[in-house]
């Protein structure tokens, strides 16, 4: 029987014990708890969601965040933030000593000590927050387990906990790390950094034999699949890639689901399924699910719908701006040129008429490309 998860859907009442921002657009929090208690247990990889009240005392709605401390320390947890919308601007706006609602933890993208000796991790901006915690963790109970680390960023100026990811380091011998800068010219040759984004060609030289690795990978969507892309072409099997889930919607995916009428109605949808599942089920079959019912199972459900419908939309947006460009270019040509489909026609250019010769072959209207679309 599996065991289940009492800190599911579990709420602390926390306070901020420090805020500071290592960089423009990223914000770091270490959070206690009001009573003075130790904070939750959690797994290294995993995240939580929070909230708090603004300043007119409004509660913001929830949003999630990599763990970024290890889970042996208890005084705090420690959040890494990229500041981007109203959400992370408000509580860059918080000080010392307001309190936040902190709910979870969630995810299974985690560090297991007992399944990965050898892990490979590959982050892009912000996505260093649950590797973070898996070296921290590691070093503080002296793990015999190898973590390399790829870190990507625009400069070193942006590349946050670059001196903790140094002293861990130095701390433990079977951490190493390699700093990217993709926007920035290094003036002379600095260990570890190299002034390049993260291919094929710089994973092979920092990783070399490529079996018996596991291989993590978090940050930006598009980041994220970019590596897999290398990490494949390298010979790399899918079953040894793995990929923060949660942040393959990204933020501007999000939007969406803001609304919380429809993002409840999407979970309460699901709730009644899988309901009436287990109660229309045979004795037998419903006796089985309700054994083995498991609340993380529901809580991953409801983001695989959210992934999904997040994808569609994404999709829609990306047609409707396809046709208003169309219509943009049509409205802008000569009405002989429009074809009655709406599209521009092509307008032959008068040429004296040339009829092929034996090695010559006939010219032909070039094929429009297949549009890809979202499965």
């Amino acid at each position: 029987m599996r065991q289940i998860n009492h800190n599911y859907m579990r709420e602390y009442q926390y306070y901020i014990q420090k805020i500071y921002k290592p960089a423009d657009d990223v914000l770091v929090m270490e959070l206690g708890d009001i009573r003075g208690l130790p904070v939750f247990e959690f797994k290294p990889g995993q995240y939580v969601m929070i909230y708090f009240k603004d300043e007119k005392g409004r509660l913001e709605q929830k949003h999630t965040f990599s763990l970024a401390s290890s889970p042996l320390e208890k005084r705090f947890i420690r959040l890494g933030i990229k500041i981007g919308g109203k959400f992370t601007r408000g509580l860059s706006n918080l000080k010392i000593g307001d309190n936040i609602t902190v709910q979870g933890p969630y995810g299974n993208f985690v560090f297991d000590e007992n399944k990965y000796s050898d892990l490979v991790m590959i982050a892009g901006g912000i996505g260093i927050t649950p590797f973070i915690s898996a070296m921290y963790f590691a070093t503080d109970k002296n793990l015999p387990n190898k973590l390399s680390l790829i870190y990507s960023n625009r400069t070193l100026a942006n590349t946050i906990f670059y001196n903790e990811i140094r002293e861990l380091e130095k701390r433990n011998k079977n951490i190493r790390a390699l700093f990217a800068v993709t926007q920035e010219k290094l003036s002379g040759r600095r260990d570890g950094v190299v002034d390049s984004r993260v291919n094929s060609q710089l994973i092979k030289d920092f990783v070399g034999n490529i079996y018996g690795k596991t291989f993590f990978i978090c940050g930006p969507g598009s980041f994220m699949a970019a590596i897999n892309t290398n990490l494949t072409g390298l010979g790399v099997d899918s079953s040894q890639i793995r990929m923060e889930a949660f942040s393959m919607a990204g933020h501007r995916a999000w939007p969406g689901f803001k609304n919380i009428a429809y993002a409840s109605a999407v979970s309460a949808a699901v709730l009644f399924v899988t309901f009436n599942l287990i109660n229309n089920s045979s004795p037998s079959v419903a006796t089985t699910v309700k054994k083995s019912y498991d609340p993380n199972i529901l809580f991953d459900i409801n983001k695989a719908v959210a992934d999904r419908l997040a994808a569609i939309t994404n999709a829609k947006n990306n047609a409707i701006a396809d046709l208003k460009q169309k219509q943009q270019t049509a409205a802008t040509l000569p009405a002989q040129q429009i074809s009655p489909a709406g599209q521009p026609a092509q307008v032959s250019q008068p040429t004296q008429t040339q009829q092929p010769t034996p090695t010559q072959q006939p010219a032909t209207a070039s094929q429009p490309m297949p549009r890809t679309t979202v499965s």
